[in-house]
């Protein structure tokens, strides 16, 4: 019987150990990504939009990188790529990227249809979060 409660013990502090340790330092960091572009994005081929990315933090942070990836072609390879180094404040966040749509050309093996936008934020290498939008692309 004591070596179950001792066996008890043991797990109930490695599992708080192990929450304080992940914890970057017990600061209570969140950042959460609340949208990525608009809903319901249509956008023509060769046309200049604004990607918005939302984000919550619980703090203000300095140094973040925000990094948005999509457009995935045929030979998966991603055809909009764009980072921004940012300061967050405690709260709303939102984050604007000005791009330009590709062409539609044989050399962008890129068609019409719907693809995904991914956003990651960043801070000295730690992905603080990742979230992810749809894009309509037409003629």
């Amino acid at each position: 019987m004591v070596g179950k409660k001792l066996l008890l013990t043991f797990i109930l502090v490695s599992t708080m150990l192990s929450g304080c340790i992940s914890d970057s330092g017990g600061s209570g960091t969140s950042v959460e990504v609340l949208s990525v572009g608009e809903k319901d994005m249509v956008c023509s081929f060769g046309e200049k939009v604004t990607l918005n990315v939302t984000a919550k933090s619980s703090v203000s942070l300095d140094n973040v990188t925000v990094k948005i990836r999509g457009l995935k072609n045929k030979l998966n390879q991603m055809k909009l790529i764009k980072s921004q180094v940012v300061e967050l404040a405690r709260g709303i966040n939102v984050i604007s990227f000005a791009c330009r749509i590709p062409t539609c050309s044989p050399c962008n093996r890129l068609d019409p249809g719907i693809y995904s936008i991914n956003a990651t934020i960043s801070r000295n290498g730690e992905i603080l979060a990742y979230g992810s939008g749809s894009m309509e692309l037409k003629q």
